[in-house]
């Protein structure tokens, strides 16, 4: 059914003089899908696409002391940055030219431009019918190299000298993007950041043998861990730590990627008398390729921090105890931000209080289903909060129990919707 034109226009207007038929009332709306589908499927706009890989490497660290760094290195259809710990190549509309480009100046000239965009490799920038004449850049020679073997997919990665270490050990691992990210977002706030403590500053990823991985993260007062699959079956354990840096930089493209790819190797640089072995991690998706150095350090054993089940255990709905700990983690902290839980007498609800030196005593009441033994414990509301926060589905549980010494275990909270997602807080005297 054809709709003329003057129809179309009073439906958007919404001043139909007559009253239109269901038939024609679909066939308007079809037309006006097709239409809005039209407008949204337009060529791709290399400024915006320019502008946002900009955007992206300037997240980078980039060291003020060393003015070459606030230059991208651009080489075809391929720009790329370093801060000399991470390393970022995003795939770009082909400029025309090849050397250094100015991240900030350039950035600042694309503000509000759209089209294409052209460049001479040197110092004039066109879009459209602007021209923008940039400052004398750096010589290309001076531009740090961070890269390593071969790429995992195309395109190829800059070309650069030839790096002075062979590959030693080698492996690759294909994860699901969404998942990965989910799962980096689920334990990224239980990391230490004190960078005097870089083990702890990151997040440890372990590749166990099978298909399976793990993901934990903790600055030793509270633990988190999860799990994950990747596509390929391993028969060897390989662990890596990622800087917290490296994370960051991930999160950018938490959209875009259906499946990333992680390259873990080994290598033996050559020294004069001297043998050195380092790490080196590389993580690619559409489009893009991230080169990082992985924490040099020994990740505590999370394994044997984690309890067995408790002797007391409390069944929560999740919505309630997270209200209940958001309003007692907004209030003023006593010295170790320790908030009292125990179960009231009739065993029906969960009395969380909080002794402020400025509001005096907050108590909230959490509907519960205890089991086994009845005790008090000590908590540092914002850790318990974070635990409830990350974990999946409607209920929580949160178990604990006595050691040997009649100490307070750790405490457990996890979902039994994912039981395999687990956080642990340690307590703290009352």
């Amino acid at each position: 059914m054809k709709i003329p034109e003057e129809r179309l226009r009073a439906l958007a207007a919404h001043t139909m003089d007559p009253p239109i038929t269901l038939a024609e009332g679909a066939a308007m709306a079809s037309a006006l899908l097709k239409r809005k589908s039209a407008k949204k499927s337009k060529g791709p706009d290399p400024a915006r696409e320019l502008r946002a890989a900009l955007e992206h490497v300037r997240a980078l660290d980039l060291p003020k002391y060393m003015p070459v760094m606030n230059y991208a290195l651009v080489s075809g259809a391929i720009l790329r940055a370093t801060d000399l710990y991470s390393e970022l190549e995003i795939a770009i509309p082909d400029l025309g030219g090849s050397g250094l480009l100015p991240i900030v100046d350039v950035l600042m000239a694309l503000k509000g431009a759209s089209g294409a965009v052209t460049w001479d490799g040197a110092r004039q920038l066109t879009m459209g019918s602007t021209s923008v004449q940039l400052l004398a850049p750096p010589l290309v020679e001076d531009y740090p190299a961070m890269s390593w073997g071969a790429a995992i997919e195309e395109p190829p990665p800059v070309a650069s000298p030839a790096p002075p270490w062979k590959a030693r050990e080698s492996h690759v691992h294909t994860v699901d993007a969404a998942e990965l990210f989910t799962k980096i977002a689920a334990v990224e706030h239980a990391s230490s950041a004190d960078e005097t403590r870089p083990h702890l500053n990151g997040l440890l990823i372990v590749f166990r043998s099978g298909d399976h991985v793990d993901c934990a993260a903790t600055d030793g007062h509270r633990l988190a861990v999860t799990d994950m699959s990747s596509e390929q079956e391993r028969e060897r354990v390989t662990t890596l730590i990622l800087p917290r840096s490296t994370l960051a930089l991930l999160s950018r493209f938490s959209r875009g990627s259906d499946r990333l790819h992680m390259r873990w190797a080994w290598f033996d640089r050559k020294h004069v008398g001297f043998g050195e072995t380092l790490g080196r991690v590389e993580i690619s998706g559409a489009g893009w390729r991230l080169r990082a150095k992985p924490v040099d350090g020994h990740f505590p054993p999370y394994e044997k921090v984690i309890p067995g089940p408790g002797t007391m255990r409390w069944d929560l709905p999740r919505g309630a105890i997270t209200a209940a700990l958001e309003a007692l983690s907004a209030a003023p902290q006593g010295r170790c931000g320790g908030s009292r839980l125990e179960v009231s007498e009739d065993g029906s609800t969960l009395v969380m209080s909080l002794e402020s030196p400025d509001s005096g005593t907050i108590t909230h009441r959490v509907p519960v289903q205890p089991t086994g033994e009845r005790f008090v414990i000590g908590v540092n509301a914002g850790y318990l909060l974070d635990a409830t926060r990350s974990i999946t589905g409607d209920a929580v549980v949160i178990d604990v129990g006595y050691s040997k010494d009649k100490a307070i275990d750790p405490i457990r909270v996890w979902s039994p919707a994912a039981p395999l997602d687990m956080r642990v807080v340690m307590p703290c005297r009352m």
